[in-house]
């Protein structure tokens, strides 16, 4: 299985708007209120910050394939959400569909980012998102082996 990690051009947005449907429809379950509804034509509105990744220097969007078939995506940010260090990287938004879980992927892909950004790294995940957690094999974010670039 071939697993591919490439940076979305700005002619790719329609299709990691696309998948980020799917990745909002898998959060529907969980989330409360407003926040699981969709709009007037049947889409998700957010995020509102989505254009941002082609126009902001601090924003990288990336697509994910398998065996060249579109697979996920993964949207990294050089800031951290806990501590305003700009220099700290954290992964906003990662996405592997359903079908390519449980065969690896997310963990490749994860260590393919941590290889294209060396240093610090802010990694969380939603706990109530109990499909990620089955897919990492129940296993806490710090537990998990991830190969990483050591920080000079």
């Amino acid at each position: 299985m071939e697993v591919q990690l490439i940076r979305a051009a700005i002619e790719d947005k329609p299709v990691l708007r696309n998948l980020f449907q799917l990745y909002e429809y898998e959060f529907s379950d969980i989330e409360i209120g407003s926040l699981a509804d969709v709009n007037e034509h049947g889409l998700y509105d957010r995020p509102r910050y989505f254009d941002h990744y082609w126009t902001e220097t601090d924003r990288h969007p990336y697509l994910i394939r398998v065996d060249e078939k579109l697979a996920g995506f993964a949207l990294v940010r050089r800031s951290s959400y806990v501590t305003s260090d700009e220099e700290t990287c954290s992964i906003s938004e990662f996405f592997v569909m359903r079908c390519y879980r449980l065969e690896g992927v997310g963990t490749r892909v994860a260590t393919e980012l941590f290889r294209l950004f060396p240093g610090r790294w802010e990694v969380a995940e939603v706990a109530a998102n109990l499909g990620a957690r089955l897919a990492q094999g129940h296993r806490p974010l710090h537990q998990r082996r991830v190969q990483r670039s050591r920080s000079r």
